[in-house]
């Protein structure tokens, strides 16, 4: 498959290790609370799993992938 990419399966390490997502949120993005389905992508992916996410323009994708 041209463009494809293999996954080691492990996240880069982060500033923001272990500090809790909705501080996060409140501290980097300015936002005070998680719209549907951002929380639960943002912590698959903070814990290490890859995540696809589908949702509707302007529904708040971008923040899941910061």
């Amino acid at each position: 498959m041209t463009g494809a990419r293999a996954s080691t399966g492990t996240s880069p390490p982060s500033a923001h290790a272990g500090q809790p997502l909705d501080q996060i949120l409140r501290e980097r993005f300015g936002f005070e609370g998680f719209r549907p389905h951002q929380e639960e992508v943002c912590r698959a992916v903070a814990g290490g799993a890859d995540a696809l996410l589908v949702m509707p323009t302007g529904s708040g994708k971008s923040l899941c992938y910061q």
